[in-house]
């Protein structure tokens, strides 16, 4: 039971990965020859992923009388995991500040034909988070222009986060339960692993730093499956997480090209401390001669070239530097002004202390709060949510998970005497060196695979348990860890389920009022929210400045709108409110 569990959780978080990097590769491959990205791309990529796993079944599998069996069960929980992303995904309204104001935008874009490659830019006068739009990378919103294009509706778009979350959860299940022997514990760690509180907050958000941290893992646990079973089957999903991560956003390249190193250094590792080998020729030819860095190059070919032809290489050409607006010549500062006060004057180290040891905060003015590790304050509940949240973006919980840690460490330190200890070491050294390099280390959303570290310490711990006390530790680091999970999605998921029941209130009082009435709004900069009224056809006035004495906000966004009949509207907004309570 345990190696068909890995090898059909693995197959199946493959598939996931296909389906989204498939999809983001061949709408990039449209532009090339100047056709919009539409839902066929989407299609495709379903149907090849069913294909890969019937493929690797019949490879793989022994029964031949089972193999149909075990890949039509595979292939309908993969269509019904798709499913279920959809659904949720389109059942609620992106109200994150950054969502509403580009992402969305972006996908729109997409959607109605703009080609990156061919096209001029958008005009950034007209609208000024075009900036962004123009040069930022474009990964997502390609597969979320085709899954838009395909369905109709923008907000499917989100899906992704939902689809690498649930990938990076097979397949770190798999890996993990390669090397302990627990199925109940790999499943626990392999959601500890997933459920970062970054990509909880961003589940139902355009936000993409959630998703980077999804594919960061999922790299990491192919890399570590192939390693352990030098299987081609894990090229294709590979390069296509390479494609998807190069692609999400700037910082994504550069933690792209150190993952790449984790082959280099375990084989590194094998052939020195196992099989004891001194002559460093011999050394360079084994480790360049792999061929997973062939693989690993052709991602990365892929992704700049290819998919990231219209930021990384568009931005050479036009501005001298890949990663511009965010540097080169002209390069725009974001982030001092997004800085708590409190933290601009201190080092690196001293901003991560106080980011995670204080209350979780998301205020650039107050006082930043340090507390008991193990407590939750009142105040810091109203932050929890927040899709990009600054002090203390891990959780309420954070400091004392990294105590305990810490602890464990030093009371066992033995437990990395071990060959697979020291390989899970290379690849928390790189994971360090990943973090280390990002100047803003003290913003959860920048550095989301600091998430990883306690959690890959204590699958170690669980390797060889012994012990009473060992076996409490680790049940109530466990513990701490559930925890700290599960009050910022329970706290996300209410605030966001909140907020879109009054949106959907708002939005069907407006198309009844809208009727026999005017609605004049000022979208601001989010634009992107006409399509909400446009799908429900609500026709208004868009202008830049309301005049009514008190403008009337659309929940979760800055929009505003006035009405010719304000009393008339008041009133309907209240016996429709009525009806959902």
């Amino acid at each position: 039971m345990k190696e068909k569990l890995i090898q059909y959780t693995g197959i199946l978080g493959i598939q996931l990965v296909v389906l989204v990097g498939l999809t983001t590769l061949l709408s990039a491959l449209l532009l090339f020859v100047k056709v919009e990205v539409n839902g066929t791309t989407f299609i495709i990529s379903l149907i090849i992923s069913i294909i890969f796993s019937f493929f690797y079944i019949y490879r793989s599998d022994d029964e031949t009388n089972r193999k149909f069996v075990y890949g039509t069960i595979l292939n309908c929980s993969f269509i019904f995991l798709i499913a279920i992303s959809l659904f949720i995904s389109g059942k609620y309204f992106d109200i994150s500040h950054d969502g509403q104001m580009y992402h969305q935008e972006a996908v729109i874009q997409l959607q109605e034909g703009w080609n990156p490659i061919y096209d001029k830019q958008l005009n950034e006068t007209d609208y000024t988070p075009f900036f962004w739009i123009n040069h930022y990378a474009k990964g997502p919103w390609l597969y979320g222009a085709s899954v838009y294009d395909l369905l109709g509706n923008v907000e499917y778009g989100k899906s992704i986060n939902i689809i690498l979350l649930i990938a990076s959860i097979f397949l770190s299940f798999s890996a993990i339960l390669r090397f302990n022997n627990s199925i109940i514990w790999s499943l626990i760690f392999a959601i500890f692993l997933a459920f970062n509180p970054v990509a909880i907050n961003q589940l139902l958000t355009f936000y993409i730093d959630g998703q980077l941290y999804s594919l960061f893992l999922i790299l990491i646990t192919l890399l570590t499956l192939y390693w352990g079973e030098n299987s081609n089957k894990y090229y294709l999903p590979i390069i296509l997480t390479l494609v998807s991560l190069i692609n999400v956003k700037f910082t994504a390249l550069g933690y792209a090209l150190i993952l790449c190193t984790i082959p280099l250094f375990l084989v590194l590792n094998q052939l020195i401390i196992v099989q004891k080998i001194r002559d460093y020729k011999i050394l360079i030819n084994r480790s360049i001669k792999q061929k997973i860095n062939v693989i690993l190059i052709v991602g990365l070919i892929l992704g700049v070239f290819v998919v990231g032809a219209s930021s990384y290489i568009s931005n050479i050409k036009d501005h001298g530097h890949p990663f511009y607006p965010l540097a080169g010549d002209g390069s725009v500062d974001i982030i001092t002004e997004n800085t708590p006060v409190g933290l601009r004057e201190l080092n690196k180290i001293e901003q991560l202390y106080l980011s995670i040891f204080s209350e979780t905060s998301n205020s650039l003015d107050s006082e930043i709060l340090t507390k008991f590790p193990l407590k939750i304050t009142e105040k810091e509940q109203s932050h929890l949510w927040i899709m990009d949240v600054r002090i203390g973006g891990f959780g309420p919980l954070f400091g004392s998970i990294i105590i305990i840690m810490v602890i464990g460490i030093l009371l066992w330190k033995d437990i990395f005497i071990s060959t697979v200890a020291k390989n899970m070491l290379i690849i928390i050294s790189v994971i360090l060196f990943t973090i280390m390099v990002n100047p803003e280390i003290w913003w959860a959303r920048y550095v989301p695979q600091m998430w990883m570290l306690p959690i890959l310490v204590l699958i170690l711990f669980t390797k060889n348990i012994k012990g009473k006390f060992k076996i409490t530790y680790i049940i109530f680091l466990s513990l701490i860890i559930g925890i700290n999970c599960t009050v910022i999605l329970k706290t996300n998921y209410e605030m966001i389920r909140q907020i879109n029941k009054d949106l959907n209130i708002q939005l069907e009082t407006m198309t009844e009022f809208n009727k026999s009435n005017k609605i004049i709004i000022n979208m601001e900069t989010f634009k992107s929210n006409r399509m909400r009224f446009d799908d429900l056809g609500i026709n208004y006035i868009e202008t830049d400045k309301l005049s009514c004495d008190k403008p009337l906000i659309i929940p979760g966004s800055i929009s505003t709108f006035c009405t010719n009949n304000p009393d008339l509207y008041n009133q309907m907004h209240l016996e429709t409110y009525q009806k959902y309570n």
